[in-house]
């Protein structure tokens, strides 16, 4: 949002949200204004895994929408969509479809499968175009939620200003600052700990290269793990390290600010030295042209698949094996056949 207010400043900008929202997320420019809207529960707690908004709350947003009256509205994501007013012309982002193809990885009950069938089914109807992030999800939101060719657009996902490469000693510090000692490598994972995420061959894989190693590895987990609303299982992934025995080879480090992450995705180490570790249950993944040249590795925002050593892109399809992705560290690429 803050890169399409600086681009257009010539338009207007209308930002509909509760309180919470807007302290979690301002937005400062001559070309916003924010719109607060009271509600009862913010949406960002309301909508969770196995939650429901209620509907006195969305009314008060399609009302306050129909008062202000925008040219077009845009939603960032269909997690937090609401009942737009009849005629509103509108772009809806749908990420991928993870939680249709996989409902019992990310809607833990019937009841929210349900919600979340007929918020979608709603947003798709009222969407003039629907806004994805890859060719792959594109393909999948066509063939998996039956949206026409002609309404769907992608834009890939760009890195945030933070990210550039930064000098080794820099990265080697703020690895050091969590855990990871003087002359030890690492993997970072960035994102959610939610089961579609499979993170648990990313451990399991971490395991296997760190067994053969002369220096083992780290892994740093990166991200928090209270407060998600969505359908998380850190409690389950704890026991797995344990079990793999790698508890003092892996480190939560809790939320990381951009500026901090940057040190420990970039720097100008050799290649073996850091790594991005990505898995998820649906998306081939390829990194757009601007974040491969930004840092080396990525920021993962929303990983998707286990890294390849020396290469620039990767791919993972559903499920890969543990096996496999250590041995991507010496062979092409990681994906099942």
């Amino acid at each position: 949002m803050q890169a399409m207010v600086t681009l257009a400043p010539e338009h207007t900008f209308l930002c509909f949200g509760d309180r919470r929202a807007f302290d979690a997320f301002p937005l400062d420019a001559p070309n916003v204004e924010c719109i607060e809207v009271a509600l009862d529960a913010s949406p960002t707690l309301a909508a969770a895994a196995d939650g429901a908004r209620s509907v006195p709350d969305m009314l008060r947003l399609t009302r306050a929408v129909r008062t202000a009256a925008p040219d077009v509205f845009f939603s960032p994501s269909v997690y937090t969509y609401f009942p737009l007013p009849l005629g509103m012309r509108a772009v809806v982002t749908i990420h991928d479809a993870i939680a249709e193809r996989f409902p019992h990885l990310t809607l833990p009950s019937a009841r929210a499968r349900l919600f979340w069938k007929l918020k979608v089914k709603l947003a798709i109807a009222q969407a003039d175009v629907v806004l994805t992030v890859s060719e792959y999800s594109r393909r999948d939101l066509q063939r998996v939620l039956g949206i026409s060719p002609q309404r769907l657009r992608v834009a890939v996902e760009a890195p945030a200003e933070a990210y550039h490469p930064v000098p080794i000693a820099e990265s080697r510090a703020a690895a050091r600052d969590v855990g990871v000692p003087d002359g030890a490598g690492w993997f970072t994972y960035v994102g959610g700990f939610n089961p579609h995420k499979r993170i648990d061959l990313i451990i399991r894989a971490h395991a296997a290269i760190a067994k053969g190693a002369v220096v083992p590895p780290h892994l740093l987990l990166v991200g928090t793990t209270t407060g998600d609303v969505f359908h998380g299982e850190s409690g389950r992934l704890r026991h797995l390290i344990d079990e793999c025995g790698t508890t003092a080879l892996v480190h939560w480090t809790g939320f990381v600010p951009d500026e901090r992450l940057r040190q420990l995705h970039a720097g100008r180490s050799p290649p073996s030295s850091r790594r991005s570790a990505k898995g998820s249950a649906s998306r081939q993944w390829r990194r757009p042209r601007a974040e491969r040249r930004s840092s080396r590795p990525p920021k993962a925002r929303s990983p998707s698949c286990w890294p390849v050593a020396g290469s620039s892109w990767c791919r993972a399809t559903f499920p890969p094996s543990p096996t496999r992705c250590a041995a991507s560290r010496t062979t092409p690429r990681c994906a099942r056949r």
